[in-house]
């Protein structure tokens, strides 16, 4: 193992470095995922707006191309990406007074110096109009769409339940002196119903304006097709929270890469290795896109390498300490 021990301050310090075992081949390149991203969000939009898929497709989509899901830096680049080793999709959060219904579809959680930054995003089918052709007047899906951005902020603006919040997704000590600060997303229709030849005509554009005022201050806007991939998501791994803190891996993307970085959380993490392996397989079924096997083999004994690393440096009452930006 090629962790090193020190004693800071009278307590024990395990550091811990990439020992430098070369992967068997590279994993995919951010920028080449980014492009792949967006070309296969288009390909996904029009299959299943051709099928008119249910939601649970388009949702089962995005938690494969975290790297779509609108708030994992903020409408202005606020917060840098994730407060753990890992960074976080967080898929189907549970909060506390509401059904699986209607509840968030996505939550990202971001942190700078001085505030936590929590993203609670609904998406919707592409199918879906914004506004009524005859008049002009929000559709009654809208209408419920953003019923639920406001249930949640009515909710969440009480501090009891902030308080309860934070504790429930583990977020009470992340937080520490910071401010919190919710963020409501609604990623909603297709672009092309505004335009000159869509269902509204010559009033598209007006009504394009109209929507883009009816957001509060906290709300923030998208269509479907609207999405463009955010580099700094391109590690996240898609989650569900469960019961006692455990974390169950439901995708990753194939950026994925490990490290020392990883070994705190990997214990935390069920359904990692199996996820990993899903790599494999060709993302929207094109030839080629997905990981070669000596790849996924190589992450799969890097991760019990680091799983035993850590072991052995807490049963020695050692801290993890990790600094290095070693990735393999």
């Amino acid at each position: 193992m090629n962790v090193k021990y020190e004693t800071i301050g009278g307590e024990l310090y395990a550091h811990a470095r990439s020992d430098g075992s070369g992967a068997p081949s590279q994993g995919l390149d951010e920028n080449i995922w980014l492009t792949r991203c967006a070309a296969h969000l288009n390909i996904g939009l029009n299959r299943m707006r051709a099928s008119k898929a249910k939601e649970s497709e388009l949702h089962r989509f995005l938690e494969r191309h975290a790297p779509l899901v609108p708030g994992a830096a903020g409408p202005d680049g606020a917060g840098h990406h994730g407060p753990r080793a890992f960074n976080y999709l967080l898929t189907e959060p549970e909060l506390d007074g509401y059904t699986a219904e209607f509840g968030p579809d996505f939550m990202w959680v971001r942190t700078d110096s001085g505030t936590l930054y929590v993203a609670l995003v609904e998406i919707e089918r592409p199918s879906k109009s914004w506004f009524n052709p005859s008049n002009g007047t929000p559709t009654g899906a809208l209408t419920q769409a953003l019923d639920q951005l406001a249930s949640w902020r009515t909710t969440l603006n009480e501090p009891i339940n902030q308080l309860t919040f934070l504790k429930k997704f583990d977020l009470d000590t992340v937080r520490k002196e910071k401010n919190i600060k919710f963020e409501y997303w609604l990623v909603y229709g297709h672009s092309d119903e505004f335009l000159p030849g869509g269902p509204h005509g010559p009033k598209g554009d007006f009504l394009n304006r109209k929507r883009k005022m009816m957001a509060r201050p906290d709300e923030h806007f998208r269509s479907l097709n609207s999405m463009t991939p955010e580099s700094r998501a391109t590690d996240a791994l898609t989650i569900r929270y469960g019961s006692h803190h455990k974390l169950e891996v439901k995708a990753l993307q194939p950026t994925f890469s490990t490290g020392p970085r990883i070994a705190p959380d990997i214990s935390r993490l069920s359904n990692l290795h199996a996820a990993v392996r899903l790599l494999q397989e060709d993302v929207e079924g094109i030839s080629g896109t997905g990981l070669p096997k000596d790849r996924v083999d190589y992450l799969l004994g890097r991760l019990d390498y680091w799983s035993k690393a850590h072991a052995e440096a807490i049963a020695c009452g050692a801290k993890w300490l990790s600094t290095t930006p070693d990735t393999e």
